[in-house]
């Protein structure tokens, strides 16, 4: 008799994911909660989604079966009406508003669409099945979601109005699928639907926690220069600037989506043009022209789904409970500001006169403590303007530029004619987030004093990493160096604001910028690794014979010493150990590395010259190829005391993820040999990881066991 083997309903989850892995369809997910990001698995009728830093199972849920309504009792709908009731009145309980403005002119009866009988009808099962159905499968969306859709054609048709994403959402759109209410008719007129659309888009504007997502869809070229009886040209200007209104107005927390249902062609040149407009001013633009397949148009949904998400996980505060509210700031359009102006107008800037600003910068000092070890204090200075004939500054009311966390404005210091600038182009930089619920001074200049001792703090770790190139010898004189930018601290007394803290720095081109790495974990790979010039040099041999790791002393300062941001300690060699490759026999050679991965090996370095205490990452910037340096701006610091029972939370900010963010950038780092040969002659980092292996960056990408001095 042949034995049976059972296996238990875990065991053949396992083996279904496995099996998604190597044979499903891959995509993005949304992210967690906590910003990890996720993978989606689809294989056969089931969807896996895995998360991506942890490769844990998230969850998983069977796809629909066509499109059918979903049974739905009594009871929750009353509770859905009632619910729905009281958000149509506190627009301030929305999370995420949706407007879909969607094209339905006589072109999208057609029934070449995989899957579906017409264009209009593909439109509206993607849309249930992978915008509405998906995200309530993965726990994404809720009563606190809402959704209004409209169609237009000749005129303007409004579907749906604030609707929250549930089930009966769902079953609203399987009906209107099956009715073929509206139906396709007439010419396609942008501009109405945009119209309404941003009438939609009042409605949770006054929320500014809320975020935003626009999809508009089209099969074809706009139709509206035949009724305003205007030239093709005038009419795509026109259109273009209602997306720049709405991008202007709502920015970073804006998503913009413009779809093409259809084949390639030149009609979608509106759509691309649309896209472009709302990227020019900040907003999160995508233009996609998915196949001609349900599948494809679902994927399209599902992108623009993650995206929303991703913007409000970037919204949310520090305890990762609620939306922060984002400042109402216009942004400025990023191509225009490429022209620099020698002289500045009232209108557009505000200016203040030197008895209405104050500069400060954070001095810093090395104190010796013991052999070998030193300790950096700092305290914040006042000091003169920058430029010896400056009488005013000027920043510009419309923002330059959004990230994170920070809104950028042009910035100057001017001549006693107030119109003049004088000295370098600058940006000054301020939270794009109010602030504790209260713009007060003292938030304000709490949080640019942190980002300004972030920035100073790497500049001093940067130093460090070029120090160790330069000892390294001749054949890595083509390794760009990393500068970071230097920064000081403006208070400006604004007649209407009161006292602004604003963070000012050279500017760098904004059209080259690149963000390197980030601090949840995210790194941009290149396709090669290193490269060398001929001959070429012998990483291996040159590690093995030139380099030795130096073994701790037991004179290091106990992890008791280190108290908080004044006390971060470098566990560098001497310059005697720097001279050790000076006479390489390969100095002669030339080995390169591109840009990103000398920001990786930079991040690296920070984490093991710190004794595993803190990590840089979020390294962004240009790459300045006349100098051949590295930019840096707005770096993020991961701080964690090993040890410690107590951990300082968020001591450089909201973006310091302690050891979580640490484990994140550590799972995703790949070492190459640049990273070898900065951290080589490091002392070994005493501070080790107490409850698992030793970290593998610490031990130059290789994990080995050890136990810890201090358990």
């Amino acid at each position: 008799m042949s034995k049976v083997t059972f296996f238990s309903s875990q065991e053949l989850q396992k083996v279904a994911l496995n099996a998604a892995m190597k044979d499903g369809k891959k995509r993005e997910g949304i992210p967690t909660p906590d910003g990890d990001p996720t993978v989606a698995y689809t294989y056969k009728d089931k969807v896996f989604i895995v998360n991506d830093v942890s490769g844990e199972q998230v969850k998983s849920y069977r796809l629909p079966n066509g499109l059918e309504e979903v049974e739905i009792s009594a009871e929750v709908r009353a509770q859905h009406e009632q619910g729905v009731a009281e958000l149509k009145r506190n627009h301030d309980a929305w999370t995420s508003y949706t407007a879909v403005v969607v094209d339905t002119s006589g072109s999208m009866r057609k029934g070449d669409f995989h899957g579906a009988q017409s264009r209009l009808k593909a439109v509206w099962e993607s849309f249930a099945n992978d915008y509405i159905y998906r995200r309530i499968q993965e726990g994404n969306c809720g009563m606190h979601d809402m959704v209004s859709i409209v169609s237009f054609s000749d005129g303007v048709v409004e579907v749906l109005r604030d609707e929250p994403t549930t089930w009966i959402l769902y079953n609203r759109l399987c009906q209107i699928r099956n009715s073929g209410c509206p139906a396709p008719r007439g010419h396609g007129h942008f501009i109405p639907g945009l119209k309404r659309a941003e009438e939609l888009l009042q409605a949770p504007s006054s929320n500014l926690a809320c975020a935003l997502n626009l999809i508009f869809l089209s099969d074809g070229r706009p139709s509206d220069h035949i009724e305003l009886r205007t030239s093709t040209s005038d009419c795509f200007d026109c259109i273009e600037n209602y997306v720049e209104k709405l991008a202007s107005k709502y920015g970073r927390r804006l998503n913009f989506s413009s779809i093409g249902i259809g084949k390639e062609g030149s009609q979608f040149e509106m759509l691309r043009r649309m896209a472009d407009a709302a990227s020019d001013f900040g907003a999160h633009s995508r233009f996609r022209l998915p196949a001609m397949s349900c599948a494809s148009l679902g994927s399209t949904l599902t992108e623009s789904a993650t995206a929303l998400a991703k913007t409000q996980i970037e919204m949310l505060d520090e305890e990762g409970t609620k939306q922060r509210k984002m400042k109402p700031i216009q942004r400025e359009s990023r191509k225009r500001a490429q022209e620099f102006p020698k002289t500045v107008s009232e209108s557009d800037f505000a200016i203040y006169s030197t008895e209405n600003v104050s500069r400060e910068i954070f001095f810093q000092t090395e104190v010796q403590i013991k052999r070998r070890r030193r300790r950096w204090e700092g305290k914040f200075g006042t000091v003169k303007l920058q430029h010896a004939k400056a009488k005013y500054v000027a920043m510009k009311k419309k923002a330059l530029g959004q990230g994170g966390e920070r809104f950028a404005f042009q910035f100057y210091e001017l001549a006693q004619d107030r119109r003049t600038i004088v000295g370098q182009r600058y940006v000054a930089k301020e939270s794009c987030f109010i602030l504790n619920n209260a713009e007060d001074e003292s938030s304000r200049r709490t949080f640019v004093h942190k980002f300004c001792m972030t920035q100073q703090f790497t500049s001093r770790i940067a130093k460090e990493f070029n120090t160790e190139l330069d000892s390294l010898g001749d054949f890595c004189r083509s390794i760009p160096r990393v500068k970071v930018l230097e920064c000081s601290v403006y208070h400006l007394a604004d007649p209407e604001q009161g006292r602004i803290s604003v963070l000012v720095e050279p500017r760098l081109d904004h059209m080259k910028w690149t963000k390197w790495n980030s601090n949840t974990g995210y790194i941009v790979r290149e396709k090669k690794d290193s490269f060398h010039d001929n001959p070429i040099v012998d990483i291996q041999s040159l590690l093995s014979n030139g380099l030795t790791t130096i073994q701790e002393d037991e004179n290091s300062v106990s992890s008791d010493e280190c108290q908080g941001i004044k006390d971060n300690e470098l566990t560098l060699l001497g310059p005697r150990e720097r001279e050790h490759l000076s006479n390489s026999e390969n100095s002669h050679a030339s080995l390169r590395f591109t840009p990103s991965q000398v920001a990786q090996a930079f991040s690296h370095f920070s984490y093991v010259a710190t004794g595993e205490k803190m990590l840089i990452c979020d390294v962004q910037g240009v790459h300045d190829e006349s100098s051949n340096q590295l930019l840096i701006s707005d770096p993020a610091i991961h701080q964690y005391y090993h040890g410690r029972s107590q951990q300082r939370k968020n001591l450089y900010g909201r973006s310091d993820l302690g050891e979580k963010g640490m484990l994140k950038f550590e799972r995703r780092h790949q070492c190459t040999d640049l990273c070898r040969l900065v951290t080589s002659r490091l002392r070994r980092p005493k501070y080790l990881f107490c409850s698992r292996k030793r970290s593998a960056m610490a031990s130059g990408g290789e994990v080995h066991r050890k136990k810890p001095r201090h358990s």
